[in-house]
């Protein structure tokens, strides 16, 4: 089985799609400290 290569950051948008949660819950879970994350840019990138 082949694993795929991620990027070093990642955006709300592939975090979202990699975990297969939507937006919303990524978000969330972010705020509320359960996944961890940085603010980057105007975007949070994890």
């Amino acid at each position: 089985m082949n694993q795929a290569t991620l990027p070093d950051v990642l955006t709300i948008e592939d975090t979202s799609t990699y975990l297969r949660l939507p937006v919303q819950a990524v978000l969330r879970q972010a705020l509320h400290v359960k996944i961890p994350g940085r603010k980057l840019r105007m975007a949070g990138d994890f």
